[in-house]
């Protein structure tokens, strides 16, 4: 069985039911079932109240409709509207409070997906927007050194990072591919909706990884020169 590949280990399993298949892959990936297990341990009492207060299956959160027409409509420009919020606006906040959360956010998202298919180009363009203060810095009021200052330090830190990534997976480093994934996934959501600075932390520590391995090559190329 050690022998065999997961492709073929799965096919036994199918085909025969083959329980020292079954027991095979069990062994090899017994981490990934743990940590599986432990996810829906620690999320299920979260999920349990969402569905005692919506009356619906809410997966940790619900609001991504809400969020969606706060990135997308007539004003957008790539960052947060935050003057439609509820929390701003009290024209939503009534909204909001006869409409309920659940109604609200729907209404919200039907009304930004209503915008999108009508604007589709200008959809495209806030988008790239998006992708752009993601990863280079959002426009923000303020003295103006602090504000190029940021964006510098914005930029130099997404370039380092792209630039350790495209090394690792040059020279086909484990893992360098869930680093791949990792800054590819994590922003998706965001592009669609808006950006926010704090919205990069998690992927920061990673991006500090690739940064670092650049000069970790670095020396260690030296030290061979030498």
């Amino acid at each position: 069985m050690n022998s065999l590949s997961d492709q073929q280990l799965l096919r036994d399993y199918a085909e025969r039911r083959s329980e020292e298949a079954f027991a095979e892959l069990a062994r090899r990936y017994v981490d990934l079932i743990y940590s599986a297990a432990l996810s829906v341990a620690l999320f299920a009492p979260w999920t349990v109240r969402n569905y005692g207060v919506f009356h619906k299956f809410v997966f940790i959160r619900g609001n991504l409709g809400a969020e969606l027409r706060l990135g997308n409509g007539p004003a957008a420009d790539g960052q947060w509207m935050f003057w439609f919020h509820p929390s701003v606006d009290p024209f939503e906040f009534e909204r909001y409070r006869q409409m309920g959360e659940a109604a609200y956010v729907k209404a919200r998202q039907q009304e930004a997906l209503a915008w999108i298919a009508g604007n589709p180009a200008r959809f495209v363009e806030i988008t790239l927007k998006r992708i752009f203060f993601y990863w280079f810095g959002t426009p923000r009021s303020g003295p103006t050194f602090e504000f190029v200052g940021r964006n510098l330090l914005y930029t130099l830190s997404s370039t380092l990072a792209f630039l350790g990534l495209g090394i690792a997976l040059k020279r086909r480093m484990p893992a360098a591919w869930l680093f791949l994934w990792l800054l590819l996934a994590v922003p998706m959501i965001y592009y669609v909706t808006f950006t926010h600075p704090r919205y990069r932390h998690p992927v920061e520590p990673e991006m500090l990884l690739l940064m670092v391995y650049i000069f970790t090559q670095t020396s260690e190329r030296q030290h061979l020169a030498d």
